[in-house]
């Protein structure tokens, strides 16, 4: 049976930092997280363990503390050792990268507003071009020769 832990509320004087978190969380990516929060709302709660040590969402909880909320919403990791509960941070953030899709990122993205995309720091034409982008970069002409050769093993490629 898949466990569904329920959402809580807890003050965010009593949440800690995980010491040995392993992703960076850059001035824009927070910024960002702080603009869609003010958006929608705080809608994707953080994972704690027992000693209320963030397991998952450090991004949230820096944005949430600049925009001066007092609670933000969580879920409790139970039942696992030290040792897996270590693998969740890692395998959370691993999982969720993942490459787009390029023709639905373009199809959703045509109907946005400008003015709605633009509260978000952003490079909104790289996100649409990057296929586009990639097919220009591979028929610019036809008689550019690409080989190239790796200079340490030799290997050639295109």
């Amino acid at each position: 049976m898949v466990k569904i832990p329920a959402s809580r509320l807890i003050d965010i004087s009593e949440v800690h930092v995980h010491p040995t978190n392993v992703k960076e969380h850059p001035d824009q990516q927070i910024n960002n997280l702080m603009q869609l929060i003010q958006w929608v709302g705080f809608k994707d709660p953080i994972v704690l363990d027992s000693e209320n040590t963030v397991r998952a969402g450090h991004g949230r909880l820096i944005a949430a503390k600049k925009l001066g909320m007092e609670q933000i919403p969580y879920v409790l990791l139970e039942g696992l050792t030290k040792e897996q509960m270590d693998l969740f941070i890692f395998m959370d953030n691993q999982i969720n990268e993942s490459p787009w899709i390029q023709e639905n990122v373009d199809l959703i993205l045509e109907n946005i507003p400008k003015k709605d995309l633009e509260i978000f720091d952003i490079n909104w034409a790289q996100v649409r071009g990057t296929e586009f982008q990639k097919e220009q970069a591979n028929t610019i002409d036809g008689d550019l020769e690409t080989n190239h050769k790796c200079p340490q093993c030799g290997y050639e490629f295109d």
